[in-house]
């Protein structure tokens, strides 16, 4: 998943009724930064990614995921 050194982070709202997932999401952006760049030029992977190998973010689908994902289970 990474080439170099990584930094991860859990994010929570906490119980608010509405997804995490989707609002980081929104913040990284596409996987693709040319895509990000087209839709969501404000997105971190539009400022920072170079392709779709190197776009320096990830977030899980959803918060079923990112609990396996966090977890390993």
């Amino acid at each position: 998943m990474s080439s170099g050194s990584s930094t991860y982070a859990v994010v929570s709202k906490g119980y608010t009724g509405r997804s995490t997932s989707d609002d980081l999401r929104y913040i990284i952006g596409p996987h693709d930064p040319d895509l990000a760049k087209q839709n969501n030029p404000e997105s971190l992977t539009a400022l920072y990614g170079t392709d779709l190998l190197l776009n320096g973010f990830y977030s899980s689908s959803n918060n079923n995921e990112a609990l396996k994902l966090i977890f390993c289970y």
